[in-house]
């Protein structure tokens, strides 16, 4: 098959797109062609081969002669990796969608199923009732949420019509969709892929006196809650947390002010003795991250679950946290109500508060054993994750 993936750039997903391409890849007669920014195309260039080409969207193009160009081409199924850009630009993409005839399966990926599948006049409303509404972006907000709302409404039909599907990362985001969507036109891919080349001695016994934990993403207070975090690292008398574990903050910092409040306790933090590793910059090079999440312990998750309107991480919304576990077999620690996979279970422990959070983090410092049995159990679900299983599972309906 020839196969088209598309990522538009200004909310890109290099990993996403790394994962569906290897996922494809997996099966010999597949080739891939990839729409990308200047930046994402230079990060992915290691992709290319003979099955392999990536296209760079030029700066000054248009979404209506974009997307026209790619219909115009001999592909067998299109991946869009996002059909929200920005705020701005979303109502005109999808006006473009709709008035392109791709002639193949369209597979759209859902990144908020609340937003692209409750779209009726009263979750609209709701949704323009909950925006700061000014004189000067009255307007504006009414594009954002009636027009480009009712405009999602008919690419879900649109969808239906052509045989397309839509896409999530989790079991539990499917059955989300399914209760606004036939389940039969939503698929699972998930964000990550585990490839066994990548690991090296993952089930090594536990001889270091350090544990890593790595908190892959954006650092936003908004979305996770960092202050929490650190409030109970300074309030804890236990000098073994303060010694033994070094926390990553692997992640761009937002300007955000609970960020910026964050990254300066973690400063005052490292005076006392704290081993906190962040990066003060919008990202993190691609290398970087690779290299310290491959060189982490444990995953820990510290998501604002509900912290969204209509919608909640592992939900109805997505996030890449146990993705992180997946790509490079790791162990999480996880904050309860998060809803990550449940083939997953036995490599996560799970806290309610900060306290428990404690407590479980001396009992892992004290607990060699538990350590390499949550690691064992990380590499052995990580497994059920290849390319080539994944293939298998999106496309065994279609033969």
């Amino acid at each position: 098959m020839n196969i088209a993936i598309v990522d538009f750039g200004l909310a890109s997903h290099p990993t996403y797109v790394e994962s569906i391409t290897k996922i494809y890849l997996s099966a010999p007669e597949n080739v891939i062609t990839i729409f990308l920014n200047e930046r994402d195309s230079e990060i992915l260039s290691f992709l290319i081969n003979d099955r392999t080409k990536i296209v760079t969207i030029p700066k000054n193009f248009t979404y209506k002669l974009f997307l026209s160009e790619i219909a115009n081409q001999k592909n067998d199924r299109i991946f869009f990796i996002s059909m929200e850009v920005s705020e701005k630009d979303n109502y005109i993409i999808a006006k473009a969608f709709l008035k392109t005839t791709f002639g193949v399966p369209v597979y759209i990926v859902t990144h908020n199923g609340s937003r692209c599948f409750q779209n009726s006049f009263t979750s609209n409303f709701k949704r323009f009732l909950a925006t700061k509404l000014t004189f000067k972006n009255f307007l504006f907000e009414v594009k954002k949420n009636f027009l480009y709302g009712f405009a999602l409404a008919r690419i879900l039909a649109y969808q239906r019509k052509t045989n397309g599907r839509f896409v999530v990362i989790t079991e539990v985001m499917k059955s989300y969709v399914s209760q606004y969507y036939p389940e039969k036109y939503v698929v699972i891919v998930p964000f990550s892929i585990f490839e066994p080349s990548d690991i090296i001695s993952n089930t090594a016994p536990q001889k270091k006196e350090i544990l890593r934990f790595c908190i892959p993403g954006y650092v936003t207070e908004q979305r996770r809650n960092y202050l929490d975090l650190l409030k109970m690292l300074e309030i804890n008398t236990n000098e073994e947390i303060k010694d033994r574990i070094v926390w990553d903050f692997l992640g761009g910092v937002s300007n955000e002010p609970g960020a910026q409040l964050a990254i300066e306790k973690a400063k005052e933090l490292q005076l006392k003795g704290y081993h906190i590793l962040f990066y003060e910059s919008v990202s993190v090079p691609l290398e970087t991250f690779t290299e310290h999440l491959s060189s982490a312990d444990f995953i820990l998750g510290n998501l604002k679950i509900n912290n969204l309107i209509g919608g909640s991480y592992g939900k109805t919304t997505d996030s890449g946290l146990p993705f992180s576990m997946i790509k490079k077999a790791k162990p999480g620690v996880i904050n309860k109500g998060y809803v990550y996979p449940k083939n997953l279970k036995t490599s996560v422990l799970e806290y309610n508060d900060m306290a428990e959070l404690s407590s479980l983090l001396e009992e892992l410092l004290s607990n060699s054993e538990l350590v390499t049995s949550m690691k064992t159990e990380a590499l052995k679900n990580s497994l059920e994750y290849t390319p080539e299983k994944i293939y298998h599972q999106i496309e065994a309906p279609n033969l």
